[in-house]
């Protein structure tokens, strides 16, 4: 009777290896998933609250155009857009240097 236990927990000890190591595999793909799932939250979140646009009370909706240009402005323009409207449109900019250089 005791032979069968030790095989059993054997068995059991082999099933959990096998199940940790696909747990180990999946890690990956839900760290991935979470990260984009949260992103389409936020986008979706920031659109419902902070875009002119979307009319979420009631007298927004009632009324057929509104009238909210500098509201438009302020949302299309933002800090990040401002940022990026300084800087030079390159990927890797040191890169790009290493490899344009003509001095010899």
């Amino acid at each position: 009777m005791p032979f069968c236990n030790y095989h059993r927990y054997i068995s059991y000890l082999h099933v959990m290896k096998i199940i940790n190591a696909h747990l180990l595999q999946v890690y990956p793909l839900m760290a991935a998933m979470t990260f984009v799932t949260s992103l389409c939250v936020f986008q979706l979140t920031r659109n419902v609250f902070m875009n002119p646009d979307v009319r979420v009370n009631k007298t927004n909706r009632t009324t057929a155009v509104l009238d909210n240009a500098e509201e438009g402005e302020k949302y299309s323009q933002h800090s990040f857009r401002r940022f990026l409207r300084q800087r030079r449109p390159e990927v890797f900019p040191a890169l790009n240097n290493f490899f344009s250089r003509t001095d010899t």
